[in-house]
């Protein structure tokens, strides 16, 4: 005999098929809470997850010790003391436990005091019958206002009771759900002022606690549990509808009489179902009438934080225009200034270079002229070394040369 959930453990935890591995995993948890921690996490992970796998909320303990990790027809011995320390730690939770509001420095000053006696593990204490998993029970709420948050723009949603047992996945979920949510503030019980019998509940779809209870969340109760109770009406007629007909199919052979009765009360059954349509299709032009306001409301309430946010932030249109008017003349000379760099030397004018070329045989000339006129040779070896100094050297010559035969090629 094998555990219910032996194939999910075989793909999912680690060496769960390997007998050394599983003996050191299935002794008791003895000695001091270092001793046993890395061991009792692995179980408190291995039974959180198998919960979620197989979609409990709460525990019954009796299955988790005796038939969820059966493995060659032995069971974990330390299983009873892994539930336990669960408990202590605040993992799980007696539903008697969910029920309590208490205010989060009591709720702190219970999980210090069961901290305290968890240091060893006491064997001879008794495991509740049932046991709720708190982490599984947060997680589905977070799945149902994430669910119900995509098609709504309110941060609170209204739902009957019947809906609230259908999110949940029965009726069992349903009351764990809403025990925390009513203990975490975040959710209220109320009837609809129309109908005392209605009774429904409003919940937050955010961290926030949720708001008291208005007028408007009654009338919407009282239009969600009308169009509920449309629906039902719809099988109920739907389901009489066929068995109507397979009874005047029968009774057509043997008893026409009979069969008309059946064919009769299949006209009746039909035309209630018609009225119901048509009820059901004005309730859902209210509603979508009011889920199109919410929606104007929403985006109106935007546009004016928009608004708010410009004004705040509006710079004057002259700064702006000033601003953008600096930037294009920047832009524009930089550009100018790229042309020039970037255009052929050909492309220059020639006659630039001829006037600056008469300039530097000026300015030569004039060099000339005055070293001749100023020094005067005492001796003719004396006149030839001045001259040979006065006069330009050969690679100056040479260089000027050189950049008048460029200057005549561009």
């Amino acid at each position: 005999m094998e555990s219910p959930v032996h194939a999910w453990l075989l793909e999912n935890v680690p060496s769960w098929d390997d007998d050394v591995v599983s003996v050191a995993r299935f002794k008791h948890l003895s000695g001091q809470r270092p001793d046993w921690e890395p061991r009792f996490l692995f179980w408190k992970d291995v039974i959180i997850r198998v919960a979620r796998h197989i979609n409990l909320l709460t525990l019954d303990t009796h299955a988790v010790q005796c038939s969820w990790f059966l493995r060659g027809g032995l069971t974990p011995l330390c299983i009873k003391e892994v539930l336990l320390e669960m408990c202590r730690d605040g993992d799980l939770q007696t539903p008697e436990e969910t029920q309590e509001t208490l205010s989060s420095f009591s709720w702190l000053l219970q999980r210090i005091g069961k901290g305290i006696l968890s240091g060893n593990v006491k064997v001879h204490e008794k495991v509740p019958a049932r046991l709720v998993v708190t982490a599984l029970v947060h997680e589905r709420i977070m799945a149902i206002s994430k669910s119900i948050s995509e098609t709504s723009w309110s941060a609170t949603c209204v739902i009957t009771m019947e809906h609230l047992d259908d999110i949940c996945g029965g009726k069992m979920n349903s009351y764990i759900i809403k025990r925390e949510l009513l203990r975490t503030k975040k959710g209220k019980t109320f009837f609809s002022e129309a109908n005392r019998a209605i009774q429904g509940f409003k919940m937050s779809l955010t961290e926030d606690q949720v708001s008291d209870v208005s007028k408007m969340d009654s009338y919407m109760l009282h239009l969600y549990w009308t169009m509920e109770k449309l629906n039902t009406q719809i099988n109920a007629l739907d389901e009489a509808y066929n068995q109507s007909k397979q009874s005047a199919i029968r009774a057509l052979n043997h008893n026409r009489t009979i069969a008309k009765r059946h064919v009769h009360r299949m006209h009746i059954v039909k035309t209630s179902k018609q009225k119901c349509w048509e009820f059901q299709g004005k309730l859902q032009e209210v509603l979508l009438f009011i889920s199109q306001a919410e929606t104007t409301k929403q985006v109106s309430e935007a546009l004016r934080l928009g608004t708010d946010a410009l004004k705040e932030h509006l710079i004057p249109l002259e700064d702006i225009e000033e601003c953008m008017n600096e930037i294009d003349a920047a832009v524009l000379g930089h550009a100018e200034v790229n042309q020039v760099l970037a255009s052929p030397l050909n492309s220059m004018q020639v006659e630039d270079f001829e006037s600056e070329l008469t300039n530097l045989e000026l300015e030569l000339l004039n060099g000339e002229s005055e070293a001749s006129s100023v020094v005067v040779p005492s001796t003719a070896s004396e006149a030839g070394s001045q001259e040979q100094q006065s006069r330009p050297s050969t690679a100056s010559v040479d260089a000027i040369e050189q950049s008048m035969k460029r200057i005549a090629l561009a």
